[in-house]
């Protein structure tokens, strides 16, 4: 096993979120590997749109998060929710990066942290960077973030992101992509240094979604459902293809759809049907006993430039717990990786078809497949693959 750093720093995104992305599940690798941690919850790069309907519920998640300000979540893990203004534009973003700066400089050295090993994966590193320039810094792209949902639309907005997005990959060491088409957008970005873009695609918490033969309780929310199940797990938006599960639903009213995950935007519609069932958020932990109860599962997404570059950590939880999965919508990555694991569907008479399809043609063997194809892909895996890439490069580690 390659050394480990003893300290960590990582822009990530916030903590105190229902979502685990797949920053965090590399970082806690690395605390579980007895690195020191300091997380950096995110700095805005937007104000959220007071005409949405979940307006104060994301309000009211921000105060929340900042009212814990620095706070210990284990030995040696510190999460801190940063002071900044409200300003989203022009001078706003200087002023909040000289703010966030400073506030790390300070926190390196209350905490000790000479020479961490710096992570990130969210637009809060490029407020960040003055504070930790020189040290050794990975930078993961899970998507293309100059093409960020609701931001990048806009020309203005967009060439912000775009500038911010190029001294990040500028001040990388290494540039970690989840997916091909990330990669070879990061590669045109570094130019001459675009060997720094490195493809590693998502991976899966080995000792939550790979129990082998390990029985799992049913969630008593499940128990009394009708079948079969189609779930979903992961936070629900505007983005999400809702017309297509709207259409399914309706189409297989026998079944039962259920929904794990925070909900942002208006789904009044589809909840407002009898066999749809939005359970809410629930821990990571107890994530894997709701898909293991799945009778297949599915995802699916409006087109974007956002996600047609990106690979859903979903997909690899799913095809862990040895579910069928049918996603709305075609991804690059999927499609490329799972050609025979994931049925990609193209309309949502399509999408429903292969719902039922997928149910009636499951048995042992599509399941040990689909086991199989993900058993070498964890995070354990990917941090070693880092630590080797970064000795390579000799950009050290934490002394």
């Amino acid at each position: 096993m390659p050394h480990r750093p003893d300290d960590v720093i990582c822009f990530g995104s916030d903590w105190y979120s229902a979502s685990v992305v797949s920053i965090r599940q590399m970082v806690e690798e690395l605390h579980g590997r007895g690195a020191r941690v300091l997380w950096i919850n995110p700095v805005p790069v937007r104000f959220p749109s007071a005409r949405g309907r979940d307006f104060m519920k994301k309000v009211s998640n921000k105060a929340r998060t900042h009212a814990r300000f620095l706070s210990r979540q284990g030995d040696g893990l510190y999460v801190y929710s940063p002071l900044y203004l409200p300003l989203y534009k022009g001078p706003g973003f200087f002023i909040n990066r000289v703010a966030l700066t400073l506030q790390v400089l300070v926190l390196r050295l209350l905490l000790g942290m000479r020479r961490p090993l710096v992570m990130g994966s969210a637009f809060t590193a490029w407020f960040g960077l003055p504070a930790v320039r020189g040290l050794p810094f990975v930078f993961h792209f899970a998507d293309k973030i100059s093409a960020f949902r609701e931001v990048s639309d806009v020309p203005e907005r967009r060439r912000i992101l775009e500038d911010m997005e190029r001294e990040i990959v500028r001040a990388a060491d290494l540039c970690t992509c989840s997916s091909r088409a990330i990669q070879e957008h990061v590669a045109s970005v570094a130019g001459a240094e675009a060997t720094k873009a490195v493809l590693l695609p998502h991976a899966v918490k080995a000792h939550a979604f790979l129990q082998e033969d390990a029985p799992r309780a049913l969630p008593r929310e499940l128990a009394d459902l009708p079948r079969p199940i189609a779930g979903y797990f992961g936070s629900l938006t505007q983005t999400n293809d809702q017309a297509t599960f709207l259409h399914a639903a309706r189409a297989l009213p026998d079944w039962s759809f259920v929904f794990i995950g925070k909900v942002l935007g208006d789904y009044a519609e589809l909840e407002s049907l009898p066999n749809v069932h939005f359970l809410g958020p629930r821990p990571h932990a107890e994530i894997p006993a709701y898909g293991a109860a799945f009778d297949v599962c599915f995802m699916g997404w409006r087109a974007h430039e956002w996600i047609t570059n990106c690979f859903p950590l979903k997909t690899l939880e799913y095809l862990a717990l040895e579910k069928p999965v049918v996603c709305a919508g075609r991804i690059d990555e999927v499609v490329e990786r799972f050609p025979d694991l994931v049925r990609t569907t193209g309309s949502p008479e399509e999408f429903t078809a292969a719902l039922a399809e997928e149910v009636a043609a499951d048995g042992p063997q599509p399941r040990q497949r689909r086991r199989e194809a993900v058993r070498s892909e964890t995070w354990a895996h990917r941090i070693d693959t880092i630590l080797i890439r970064l000795a390579d490069l000799g950009a050290g580690h934490a002394t």
